[in-house]
């Protein structure tokens, strides 16, 4: 199967200079060696090589994410933020979900997402509450392809609506207290936080769009010095088997930090 490896942001496969579509569906996992390559330490990269890794997960290209720029110098590599699909709604917040069609509609106002084309897993959810903002490191594409993708339309009512969902987590049922155990893969997300009942239309969407551009800037900051890598595939064929679960994730990047964490570290001297 053909590899675009290293990528840049416009070394989509199918034309030369093309740009990853927003709405394509995509198989994501993580990548523990490039995601510590930068470290450049033998012992790291042996228990990144070491780690298990998790069977595919599925998700739609929401968009670029931050920290394109790893060399300022050099051509931006390709870093994409992905809303995951899981079997299933949330354990936690099943209302923090989006069924795709057939699978049953949970909430009156979260209706099935009508995609183009059937996919070969069953009883598929987009978790509002889990998305993955990584540096792609490899690209496997072939024969195969999704048919499946969102529209224009399905893709920003899922951006709209999972970014209100990390907004308003706590407030969301069942509701929760303050610093629950979070679920979210990329860490750049916000924490969520209830806007008031009585709030003034425009002021709360002043709030959002306030909260959306600290987003965006802790993500451009943190997206380069944590340096997550995923490898993606545009073949669903590469999962022939059941499609791993969003949370399967949380593991090897949990391992990847404490690993970059360690390496970083400086020894302790007489001034400590």
């Amino acid at each position: 199967m053909p590899i675009v490896e290293a990528p840049f942001w416009d070394s989509w496969p199918g034309s030369e200079g093309s740009i990853p579509p927003y709405g394509a569906l995509v198989l994501l996992k993580v990548d523990p060696v490039a995601s510590v390559a930068n470290l450049d330490d033998e012992e790291t990269t042996r228990a990144a090589s070491a780690l298990n890794r998790h069977e595919w997960v599925l998700g739609v290209v929401l968009g670029n994410s931050g920290g394109s720029f790893i060399d300022p110098l050099a051509k931006p590599v390709l870093s994409l933020q992905i809303q995951l699909f899981g079997r299933g709604p949330p354990h936690d917040k099943p209302i923090a979900s989006f069924p795709i069609a057939p699978s049953p509609q949970l909430s009156e106002d979260r209706p099935p997402v009508h995609l183009n084309a059937t996919l070969p897993w069953p009883d598929l959810y987009v978790h509002t509450n889990c998305s993955s903002s990584v540096i792609i490191s490899r690209i496997h594409h072939g024969a195969a392809k999704f048919e499946a993708k969102m529209t224009k339309e399905q893709h920003e009512d899922l951006f709209e609506r999972a970014f209100a969902d990390r907004c308003n987590w706590h407030s969301l049922p069942p509701v929760t207290t303050p610093d629950p155990v979070d679920v979210f893969i990329d860490p750049t997300q916000p924490p969520g936080s209830s806007s008031s009942e009585d709030a003034s239309e425009s002021g709360s969407s002043d709030d959002m769009d306030s909260l959306y551009a600290q987003e965006m800037e802790e993500m451009e900051t943190k997206i380069v010095r944590q340096r997550i890598y995923s490898e993606i595939s545009l073949d669903p064929s590469m999962c022939p088997g059941p499609l791993g679960h969003p949370e399967e994730m949380e593991e090897p990047i949990r391992r990847i930090r404490e690993s970059a964490f360690v390496s970083h570290r400086e020894p302790c001297t007489d001034l400590c």
